[in-house]
């Protein structure tokens, strides 16, 4: 039961902390989970037991893989950039080309009045 509330947590603090940048915030949760975990672990731990050692472990692990995925989750995908600029540039010429059909049709509208 701690295993999968803990697992619930990670999950929770992971999916919560997306934004442009990795921010302290999201490191904070980062240690707030690897606590949780060394916490958990100790407390079903002997203290003159080898397994505390393990816990500390696991704990600094699971501080380590979080500030990973947050790092991660913020790196630039050079694929998805790409197809954003290309599709900007896209919408770009395509209202270029659209103010100057409108601007020959203003000139043309002009003309055939002004030529009555």
């Amino acid at each position: 039961m701690k295993a999968k509330t803990l697992h619930t947590l990670a999950l929770a603090l992971v999916i919560n902390s997306a934004s442009a940048s990795p921010t302290n915030n999201e490191y904070i949760k980062c240690n707030k989970l690897a606590v949780a975990l060394l916490e958990m672990c100790l407390a079903d731990t002997s203290p003159s037991s080898n397994e505390q050692a393990q816990c500390w472990q696991r704990s600094e692990s699971q501080f380590k893989q979080c500030k990973a995925q947050v790092k991660n989750r913020h790196i630039k995908d050079p694929v998805r950039i790409k197809a954003e600029k290309a599709e900007k540039a896209e919408k770009a010429e395509k209202a270029e080309k659209a103010e100057k059909a409108e601007k020959a049709e203003k000139a043309a509208n002009y003309k055939a009045k002004n030529s009555k």
